[in-house]
């Protein structure tokens, strides 16, 4: 460990730190354990990370993936425990409530260390209609609440993810989103494109519920000459419309995150229609980027209180929620600065010094008392 660390902590995830390939790139997480990795020596424990990319910032312990989630559980675990023993740490950071969770905490109990586990998205709801959450069935909902109960401290990346979380302790949770870069997502100054320019930015799946986001799309259509781009990984089965070009609707799928800025500044409204975000790191890029939003109420969106925003799958209240912001100049700057001041709060550098600050606090607590370790 090199003597300007603060100290050693080992973050396990199933995926998401994996550079941009196979879908499986998280570039909140990536720029999370980055900045960390400043001040703290990183160990990412995770499984299948691929032997030709070396990463500078931080080092990889990689793992075959196991068939089924006990076994991945024992094996990101043990992995913590064989590292442990190499080069010592001071806390372990479990992402999503399992498997990396469950491992996280395990490892941490056996070692007495610390644990702290982020809540990074299905952990809170059960959307039964999509199969969607990991509130659905008694094994998902036993493992995320021993989590609960034996973390030593939860992280929530919004109010709204922590809000979903029932049966915990205000006490040992901590609300920290993700931050963006403000050199990357900056607002750029433009006149409102003709047609009107819609962008819609996720992966195309149920959860983002792009049913209900065309059907706005083409409510707004009947009132305003515009047209639609969708950025995100494809999946048809769950987008109905078979010629997308005749309604003005452009699909590009999936482009490296670093392109994302020139989209943002493409638009002139992001729309979004999710049944659930943990956050929605696209709130806040296009927030940064100086875009109005038409939102369901989810993520960030709920917690800024100055935002409009509708309930999910109803398509006629986001289409009116747009054409509003579209139309309505008083209301579109009022909330346009509502979004630029969100967003100035919440950038990397911040969201970095609180999750530092907050490892700092868990270690310290441990050594003031180490029985109360991981519980």
């Amino acid at each position: 460990m090199s003597k300007q660390k603060k100290g050693a902590v080992a973050v396990v995830a199933h995926g998401g730190l994996t550079p941009f390939v196979d879908g499986r790139y998280v570039p909140a997480l990536i720029d999370l354990v980055t900045g960390l990795a400043a001040e703290w020596d990183i160990n990412v424990v995770t499984l299948d990370y691929p032997g030709e990319i070396s990463p500078t910032d931080f080092a990889i312990t990689s793992i075959p993936k196991p068939h089924r989630t006990w076994r991945t559980i024992r094996a990101l675990s043990q992995a913590v425990i064989q590292q442990h023993q190499r080069h010592p740490f001071q806390m372990v950071h479990g992402i999503w409530g399992y498997p990396g969770g469950v491992a996280a905490v395990i490892a941490a109990r056996k070692l007495g260390l610390p644990s702290l586990v982020t809540f990074n998205g299905f952990e809170t709801v059960g959307l039964q209609d999509i199969g969607y959450g990991g509130l659905l069935s008694w094994r998902s909902r036993t493992m995320i609440n021993w989590v609960k109960r034996r973390a030593t401290h939860l992280h929530f990346p919004s109010e709204y993810q922590k809000s979903l979380a029932t049966q915990i302790d205000d006490s040992l949770a901590t609300v920290i989103p993700y931050g963006v870069d403000p050199n990357r997502f900056s607002r750029k100054e433009s006149v409102p494109h003709d047609p009107l320019q819609l962008l819609a930015v996720g992966s195309v799946n149920e959860v983002k519920d792009y049913d209900t986001l065309i059907a706005a799309y083409l409510e707004i259509k009947k009132e305003i000459p515009c047209k639609l781009r969708i950025v995100g990984s494809i999946n048809s089965r769950f987008i109905s419309v078979t010629e997308p070009s005749s309604l003005d609707i452009e699909i590009i799928g999936d482009i490296h995150p670093q392109r994302m800025p020139d989209q943002y500044h493409w638009a002139d409204l992001l729309l979004h229609a999710s049944r659930h975000e943990s956050q929605g790191l696209v709130f806040l890029e296009a927030a940064a980027s100086g875009l109005c939003i038409a939102s369901t109420n989810v993520g960030l969106i709920h917690d800024w209180d100055k935002i409009p925003a509708v309930p999910v799958a109803d398509p006629k209240a986001l289409a009116r929620l747009a054409i509003d912001l579209l139309t309505d100049h008083e209301l579109h700057a009022r909330c346009q600065e509502a979004f630029l001041s969100y967003s100035a709060d919440l950038n990397l550098r911040q969201t970095r010094n609180r999750f530092s600050q907050l490892y700092q606090m868990l270690i310290d607590a441990r050594a003031r008392n180490p029985q109360a370790a991981g519980k």
